[in-house]
C-alpha cells in the first residue's frame, strides 16, 4: 500500500520537527508548514491525503485554513489539534472547527499513540 502524505501545519518548530519524525516513522511521508497561510499556499499545487493543523497560529490560524479547505477541497481529511489548558479559546477553537467539519481533533498534550491511531481511523474512512 502507498504511503499517506500528511501536511504538518504547526507554528511550533520544535513540535513541527517532533510530529514530521515521529510521522516518518510510522512510515507516512511528511510535509510541513509553519501557519495556514503557508499551508494554503503549498496545498495550492501539491496533493496530501490528509492535513494535521494546529489550530491557533499566527498569520493564519487553522479555523481560516479548515474553511479554505472545506471550500476547494471538500473531501480533504483534516485532523485539528490545540493545546489544553492554554486558554477557553482553544477549547473554543476546537469546537468551532469540528462544527466545521474536521474528521477529528486532538488535545495536546497527546501520545504518539493516539496522534497514530486518529490518523489511521480518519485515513480509513476516506
Amino acid at each position: 500500500m502507498t504511503p499517506a502524505h500528511v501536511l504538518i501545519v504547526e507554528d511550533d518548530p520544535m513540535l513541527r520537527r517532533y510530529l514530521e519524525d515521529a510521522l516518518q516513522e510510522c512510515g507516512y511521508i511528511t510535509h510541513v508548514a509553519g501557519n495556514g497561510r503557508e499551508a494554503a499556499a503549498w496545498l495550492q499545487s501539491h496533493h496530501v491525503d490528509l492535513v494535521l493543523t494546529d489550530v491557533l497560529m499566527p498569520e493564519q490560524d487553522g479555523v481560516r485554513l479548515v474553511a479554505e479547505i472545506r471550500q476547494q477541497k471538500k473531501h480533504l481529511p483534516v485532523v485539528a489539534m490545540s493545546g489544553r489548558g492554554r486558554s477557553d479559546l482553544s477549547v473554543d477553537s476546537l469546537s468551532l472547527v469540528r462544527a466545521m467539519g474536521v474528521d477529528a481533533t486532538l488535545e495536546k498534550p497527546f501520545s504518539l499513540a493516539e496522534l497514530e491511531r486518529t490518523l489511521a481511523f480518519v485515513l480509513t474512512r476516506h
